[in-house]
């Protein structure tokens, strides 16, 4: 007798909506402004004596965070796995000009 219990189960989930993914556009960013915005009293700001380490790690990523969302723009992005559904009226419109000059009779 085995003193291991195996528990198995399969789960089929369905996904509605297919949320865009921002991405930060690095090489459109405020750098000069972000540099301003971090230029502070660093000691002051931490205030060493009376923080934790953690608590200086949290500061310090939630002053970063903000400044690089004033400075530094995204961009919405599909998964890479998206597939975008067209209806057939726009999907005309994408035919190529080839495609529709050989269509057309001009008899």
């Amino acid at each position: 007798m085995s003193d291991h219990c195996v528990l198995k189960f399969g789960c089929s989930l369905y996904a509605e909506h297919c949320r865009i993914q921002q991405k930060f556009r690095l090489n459109k960013g405020d750098y000069d402004n972000l540099c301003d915005f971090l230029n502070l009293d660093w000691d002051a700001f931490l205030d060493y004596a009376n923080s934790s380490v953690d608590e200086m790690r949290e500061k310090f990523k939630l002053l970063l965070m903000d400044g690089i969302n004033k400075f530094i723009p995204v961009t919405g992005q599909h998964p890479q796995n998206y597939k975008r559904r067209i209806s057939s009226h726009s999907a005309l419109f994408s035919t190529s000009k080839t495609s529709i000059m050989e269509s057309i009779d001009f008899d």
